[in-house]
């Protein structure tokens, strides 16, 4: 893996290695911890509780039931960051059957006017709001506002779940923090809106805001484009398995989804209708999902 980034708008930009280093070991280890079991991220002794994660403290996870969001909320004060971080789906099959027939049907509170979510991933996330709120006013209320990022982060439906978040979150707080506190990076994720809903979100202009999609990963393709959904950028596409990181930008959003629409033949377009399920398990050959949570044999 040669740690390079190339921009796909007719130049190439070449990004340090500590880009992608600091994606995997400083944001990866969250999004993996938040399918762990409960017990262990409140501890935080968990598999992939590692790396730079180590010093994250005041954990406190929230849902557990069928019909709430699951994750986990935290600061570490080393990285001068709060962690808000949402685990992924456990049943995949029967979820991406859904998302094929999904509609963005339901309007976001407090989003402009015509914005509109996939109802599943914004009745999971309301059925936590209160709670994932109090608990980051609380750290909030702890260790001020200055100097400190928070950090939204998930896998899969975890992913969408945090986007949904970050972008409701960051309206509760905004007389309080500024948009470059807020850092959105996501793995496998669905598309979670309509077109406008992916403009509000790029127009929030987050420090980071990065959706790290694995070759050819069926997920990101989903609910499709011809249903109404559209992603926000800008997408990391790793390329292969070498792990050289593409990444995908124009003024779409959808830069490396294919069906025809933004930028032909560039990032994972040039894979059209070649999808392998196996990719959405991993990110840069670490294991994420329930897999990576199984106790390594000492």
């Amino acid at each position: 893996m040669n740690g390079s980034i190339r921009q796909i708008n007719n130049t190439t930009t070449n990004v340090p290695q500590f880009l992608i280093d600091k994606i995997k070991i400083s944001i990866l280890p969250y999004a993996q911890s938040a399918f762990c079991p409960f017990n262990e991220i409140e501890k935080w002794n968990c598999t992939t509780c590692i790396s730079d994660s180590e010093g994250t403290t005041e954990v406190s996870t929230f849902g557990g039931t069928p019909f709430a969001a699951s994750g986990y909320t935290a600061a570490n004060l080393n990285s001068k960051k709060l962690i808000v971080a949402f685990r992924g789906t456990s049943s995949f099959d029967t979820w991406i059957s859904d998302l094929l027939i999904a509609k963005p049907d339901y309007d976001l509170p407090a989003a402009p006017p015509g914005t509109k979510v996939h109802y599943g991933f914004l009745s999971l996330w309301q059925a936590v709001r209160d709670e994932v709120i109090q608990n980051v006013e609380n750290l909030l209320g702890k260790h001020g506002t200055k100097n400190i990022n928070i950090l939204f982060t998930g896998h899969s439906l975890g992913g969408a779940l945090a986007t949904i978040a970050a972008a409701d979150i960051f309206q509760h707080l905004q007389d309080r923090i500024d948009s470059s506190q807020i850092t959105l990076i996501t793995f496998g994720q669905p598309r979670v809106g309509n077109p406008q809903f992916a403009s509000w979100v790029n127009s929030l202009n987050f420090t980071h805001t990065f959706r790290v999609t694995n070759q050819d990963d069926w997920t990101p393709h989903l609910p499709p484009l011809f249903s109404g959904f559209k992603h926000f950028h800008q997408d990391l596409w790793i390329a292969n398995k070498e792990g050289d990181t593409i990444q995908c930008w124009d003024d779409g959003g959808d830069e490396s989804r294919g069906y025809g629409d933004e930028n032909p033949a560039t990032c994972k377009d040039r894979l059209r209708w070649k999808y392998d399920v196996r990719k959405h398990s991993s990110v840069w050959g670490e294991q994420i999902g329930f897999q990576a949570c199984i106790p390594i044999p000492i």
